[in-house]
């Protein structure tokens, strides 16, 4: 509970935490460019998804893939579930990410979800062999390295952000100092 007659004090705090900050909004984001370096790449984690889900369109398309995969292909459902297998994934690896993140940290979190995402990939590309199965084993396991990222990057970027990125910030800085006193 915070205590009454605070307000003042949490007020000169708040007008010297501006003070410190400077310029805030988009202009804030060059101030620290490594930070502002570290999100851009942390962000591709997102990328991915829109991405595999785009490329897979194209591929199903394709008269070669067509060949290989018969049946998987010209059948709805199959080719539904050939679409929908990804997302499966996602599912999954946005359940396991949460308890990932809290134990290693948000950054080997992404490190061991890009290696999955790798795997998955590899797996598909190399599916000429093992047929319609290892298409979908490879599409769902990819999925939990997309899906994984797309959860805990932007929890990653919020953390190393420096406050004065969000505009809206400052009300929130002024609330956590008013309750800590």
């Amino acid at each position: 509970m915070a205590p009454t007659g605070a307000g003042h004090f949490s007020d000169a705090a708040l007008l010297r935490r501006q003070e410190l900050v400077g310029t805030t909004g988009p202009k804030a984001l060059f101030k620290n460019m490594r930070v502002f370096g570290v999100a851009c790449f942390a962000c591709l984690g997102g990328l991915l998804y829109g991405y595999n889900q785009g490329v897979f369109s194209g591929v199903l398309v394709m008269p070669a893939f067509k060949t290989h995969m018969g049946e998987w292909v010209v059948n709805g459902t199959k080719q539904g579930w050939l679409v929908a297998i990804l997302e499966l994934g996602a599912w999954l690896g946005t359940l396991y990410i949460g308890f990932l993140a809290e134990i290693l940290s948000r950054k080997f979190a992404i490190m061991i979800n890009v290696v999955i995402f790798i795997i998955g990939v590899i797996i598909q590309a190399t599916a000429i062999s093992a047929g319609p199965s290892a298409i979908l084993g490879g599409r769902f396991v990819t999925g939990m390295g997309v899906g994984a990222l797309a959860t805990v990057v932007p929890m990653y970027c919020a953390e190393i952000a420096p406050p004065e990125v969000n505009r809206g910030q400052t009300r929130s800085v002024k609330r956590t100092i008013t309750y800590r006193i």
